[in-house]
């Protein structure tokens, strides 16, 4: 059965979007349609059967199949990437041995654990996950994008940068700052480090990645623009939300521990990621409640285990928990969907206040 389809989890990271190039590399077949669920579905056998006969490839997707769950042979993975290659090396279909692909796939372990691909200047990986924000805000009218769209992009980058890799060319100096005299570095801020860093997946990097491929000129300036476009408008979002932050006087309601009032909850009624993202850095805890009536809570200094259990009693099909870095309780995030709460705003103030313990 030929695959003509790829099934990715919903706004997909670099990670599964990488997977997908390793496979589409494996059987030297090009996935001519991409679509996408939430990375939690829950697919049946059957369910499977049906999309292989479908010619559909899934990645990412699927209760117990995602690289967060999966264990083969007492082995666990730290990506889609790693489960992948792994898979196709027992079936023999790429060589066990390849050190540029390995070591990508180390950098989307390192990643998936702490960020680091995220926190260079213009990280590629970190424009991404913009995009498809601005793509489905409507606000945003010049940034219409579609999540294909955005996938065929951030697959050209991760490719590009293996053949770059691949290639063994080696730039002296000379070529570096030829590459840096380019429209396209252009771009870049000339001050700080966003045209020096050229770290792996950034926009420099893409830059003098697309160069050693060969691209032509033309192609390497469109390319480059819609990624620091991409960038530069989320990064004016960002202090536009940082700056309401600070400025607007948001409701509060009381976190009660053992019958006293020691702290106070944020709550706010918006559709803006950013402005969520920016109130999570500034308060002990934030709840957030969108126009189509999804709740999600977040804080720095709360355990909200016992809040989520509340609640994913009550209500079992709409709401996850996620601990370790992010601490957050989601009735429905950006790349999974979910029916809003049932739950009145008193009710969830209630139990948020009665149920979340400090941080050990």
């Amino acid at each position: 059965m030929a695959f003509t389809t790829a099934l990715l989890p919903n706004r997909p990271t670099l990670d599964p979007i990488n997977a997908l190039r390793v496979a589409e590399m494996a059987t030297g077949e090009i996935m001519s349609r991409i679509k996408f669920m939430n990375h939690n579905a829950h697919l049946s056998n059957d369910d499977l059967c049906t999309m292989e006969s479908e010619g559909i490839f899934p990645i990412g997707v699927g209760y117990g199949q995602t690289y967060r769950e999966r264990e083969i042979d007492g082995r666990g993975f730290s990506s889609e990437t790693a489960l992948i290659l792994y898979e196709l090396r027992s079936a023999n279909k790429i060589p066990d041995d390849d050190t540029h692909q390995d070591r990508l796939s180390e950098m989307l372990d390192r990643d998936n654990e702490n960020g680091y691909l995220r926190q260079q200047p213009y990280s590629g990986y970190w424009i991404v996950q913009q995009a498809y924000r601005m793509g489905h805000d409507l606000s945003e009218i010049d940034f219409v994008f579609t999540d294909e769209g955005i996938v065929r992009r951030a697959m050209h980058l991760v490719s590009t940068y293996v053949a770059a890799c691949e290639s063994g060319v080696h730039l002296n100096a000379e070529d570096r700052q030829q590459i840096l005299r380019l429209p396209a570095m252009q771009l870049l801020p000339e001050k700080g480090p966003a045209r020096t860093h050229q770290g792996p997946l950034t926009v420099s990097r893409y830059i003098r990645d697309m160069v050693i491929c060969g691209l032509h000129e033309d192609e390497i300036l469109e390319r480059a623009e819609w990624f620091v476009r991409v960038h530069d408008r989320a990064k004016e979002r960002q202090y536009a939300a940082d700056k309401m932050a600070d400025t607007y006087v948001f409701d509060t309601f009381p976190l009660n521990r053992y019958n006293r009032y020691t702290e106070l909850g944020t709550w706010a009624d918006s559709d803006d990621p950013y402005l969520l993202a920016a109130l999570a850095k500034r308060r002990d805890l934030v709840a957030m409640s969108s126009s189509k009536g999804n709740v999600i809570v977040m804080s720095k200094r709360f355990n909200l285990y016992g809040a989520a259990s509340c609640l994913i009693k009550a209500e079992p099909d709409r709401w996850h928990y996620e601990a370790k870095s992010r601490n957050i309780i989601a009735n429905g995030t950006e790349s999974v969907d979910a029916d809003p709460t049932a739950l009145f705003r008193a009710a969830l103030e209630s139990i948020i206040g009665r149920h979340i313990v400090y941080k050990l």
